[in-house]
């Protein structure tokens, strides 16, 4: 496999195989692809290869995603590229845009023999229906927002289908002292995950597919060199207010002292410990916080059921001590039956 500089990447050395057509699982109608190749030789002695593109550096804020397919529950995982260098990103993108046209002259120049397109499909319906490579984020009216980082999102192979394709993260832990050759380490997946990983990506794009319901170039990264990583940054949407806070000089004075104030209360009601069940206190009482008997509760909510009321409503009747209980009707609210009460014993109560 030839590994190419995104500089370096000619879009017109890329070519294609011939069209292949399989069936979906379960009978549910086929698909077609062309695997791509890349000219490492002359335009008359063409020598074709599989090929992986090194992206510039770029960086996952995120670091591994995972995703659940909502109607097949499949797992897959998937890592954002976004360069961090504004010139390399765009060059990038550039290279990707006239990626994606080359491949929809494959795909027109193959119509007839691809799955779901017909043989009067225009080249501009198909370079329109290809999905993006790279993608910039946009306003509501679809106009690119000044000064945005192009970005994509690559695809990772976990392995399952043959351990020797995973897609693999890889740190140098120094080099052979007989060959000179750097020593690299692969790192855990799970330390990738909801970190900020800064990386140079190996990107192998592999086909183009025709499908019902789309076309798409897919690839997946085969393997990264890790620069850094660290505790993701929190992106706050509310970005503009949070500039304007930042910049009064007695913001975050006002803060640590809301801060030291609250610490200090929550110290206090740790020592303090949790309150105990109490009674209400009424006039000439003291406030002590004395358990109530669980007989004088039972006293309590029987005098406060004593004389419920019943009101009729078109056969819908109400038992109420505390309100009304509402039902909303055509006729407008009316009240309507809530469950009884318990039975609740009698105590005598001693004067």
């Amino acid at each position: 496999m030839s590994k190419i500089n995104f500089r370096d990447f000619d879009v017109d050395r890329v070519m294609v195989e011939k069209v292949e057509t399989k069936p979906v699982p379960d009978n549910k109608g086929n698909y077609s692809f062309m695997k791509f190749r890349y000219n490492v030789g002359t335009p008359e002695a063409p020598i074709k290869k599989p090929f992986t593109l090194e992206f510039p550096r770029c960086t996952a804020n995120r670091g591994i995603e995972m995703q659940i397919d909502d109607n097949t529950g499949r797992v897959s995982f998937s890592i954002q590229a976004k360069p961090d260098d504004p010139t390399e990103a765009e060059e990038l993108y550039e290279k990707m845009s006239l990626f994606k046209k080359k491949v929809a002259q494959f795909l027109y120049e193959n119509r007839v023999e691809m799955e779901h397109i017909k043989p009067t499909t225009s080249l501009a319906f198909i370079l329109e229906d290809l999905k993006n490579i790279m993608y910039v984020p946009t306003d509501k009216m679809g106009i690119r927002i000044p000064n945005s980082t192009p970005s994509m999102y690559l695809k990772l192979d976990d392995g399952s289908y043959d351990i020797k394709y995973k897609s693999q993260f890889l740190i140098a832990v120094g080099t052979n002292p007989k060959t000179g050759k750097v020593i690299t380490k692969p790192l855990d997946w799970e330390d990738l995950k909801d970190m900020r990983v800064t990386y140079t990506p190996l990107v192998n794009f592999f086909r183009v597919f025709s499908g019902q319901l789309l076309r798409t170039i897919q690839s997946k990264m085969r393997s990264a060199t890790v620069h850094d990583l660290r505790e993701p940054e929190i992106v706050n949407p509310q970005e503009e207010l949070a500039l304007e806070l930042a910049s009064n000089p007695d913001y975050m004075k006002q803060i640590e002292a809301g801060l030291k104030l609250a610490r200090e209360r929550a110290a206090a009601r740790a020592l303090e410990g949790p309150p105990s069940p109490s009674r209400g206190t009424t006039e000439g009482e003291t406030s002590s916080s004395t358990p109530i008997d669980p007989m004088e509760a039972a006293n309590i909510v029987a005098a406060a059921t004593k004389g419920m009321i019943s009101t009729e409503d078109e056969g819908n009747s109400v038992t109420s001590s505390f309100g009304e209980y509402m039902k909303g009707s055509v006729k407008g609210p009316i009240l309507s039956k809530i469950p009884s009460l318990p039975t609740v014993p009698s105590v005598d109560i001693e004067s």
